[in-house]
């Protein structure tokens, strides 16, 4: 499988709500990837673009991005979105503390004192970036495994992650990555479909549990092929990086039709069984109920609506 990732946004704390940072990972095979790749060439040359060079110029018109995401559903892949809002926070910090108790239970002695630590002493806006993007790395991992399985079992050989240069921040980190990714995956296992063929992924299994069943960690499926990469060379990124731009604006009811975007973005969408939301909103530390505003509601209601269930 193939995981394009770019976010639409930022992670800096915000002073007032709606301030939304939209993470979105595109996840296809080998054979979709061409298909793909020519449904963005197409949305180039419709809105008079270069078809060679990255395009980001937000004024496009509705038609033609309606038209991209019709071309991307008939290519195939599914869309994968997690999003923040940095005006919703409350105490990042008891989070923080309670992840990296997570993270010295799941690595005895030494070197789990030291990852927590090392934890502890990220800054806010650090924190609140990895935690989103390794929720949205398994979270594609789930739902890419399961509609994969059906369909083209022999992708879940490898799993190679793309995200942007810019956001090399994993790399100084890596071995807290892969902590906080394997406790993430110790308390929600990888979701395997009954019957599915998943012999592609033996040699990925890190482990087994006591009934001798493959059990497998986020920080090898997630991280172990990862690489950044310039956005200008990658069009999957940039595929990714105009689905998080649709899924921010409808977020924040910035679209003249709504509903059209939401029914078209959901539609490229898949969810799991036990999944209240297609796109699924993080929040830390709320100190009660968090209301995300009216039109967030309307558009997370309608994508999960259009977002059909795995299988």
């Amino acid at each position: 499988m193939r995981f394009f990732v770019e976010e639409s946004g930022n992670f800096a704390l915000a002073p007032q709500p709606d301030s939304w940072c939209v993470l979105a990972a595109f996840v296809l095979s080998d054979a979709q990837y061409p298909r793909a790749l020519a449904a963005l060439r197409d949305f180039k040359i419709d809105v008079g673009a270069d078809p060679e060079v990255e395009y980001k110029d937000r004024r496009v018109l509705q038609a033609s991005y309606c038209r991209f995401l019709m071309a991307l559903r008939e290519a195939g892949g599914v869309l994968v979105c997690v999003a923040t809002d940095a005006g919703l926070y409350d105490d990042i910090n008891a989070d923080r503390v309670a992840q990296a108790e997570l993270v010295r239970q799941g690595y005895p002695g030494a070197a789990g004192v030291h990852l927590a630590e090392l934890l502890l002493r990220l800054s806010d806006q650090l924190f609140v970036d990895m935690m989103c993007r390794l929720e949205l790395a398994w979270r594609a991992v789930q739902i890419g495994t399961l509609y994969f399985v059906r369909r083209d079992p022999a992708t879940l050989g490898a799993f190679e992650w793309r995200c942007d240069a810019k956001n090399r921040i994993a790399e100084p980190y890596g071995p807290l990555w892969a902590g906080v990714a394997m406790t993430l995956s110790r308390r929600h296992p990888l979701l395997l479909a009954q019957g599915g063929d998943y012999r592609a992924m033996d040699a990925l299994a890190r482990r087994a549990d006591n009934e001798g069943r493959h059990m497998y960690d986020a920080s090898t499926l997630c991280l172990d092929q990862l690489q950044f990469v310039d956005s200008r060379q990658e069009p999957g990124i940039q595929i990714a990086d105009w689905l998080a731009w649709g899924c921010r604006r409808c977020l924040r009811g910035e679209f003249d039709d709504i509903h059209q975007l939401t029914r078209l973005l959901g539609r490229l969408m898949r969810r799991t069984p036990d999944d209240d939301h297609a796109l699924i909103p993080i929040v830390f530390a709320p100190a009660g109920p968090v209301d995300v505003g009216e039109a967030t509601r309307t558009a997370i209601v309608e994508l999960t609506q259009h977002a059909r269930v795995v299988q």
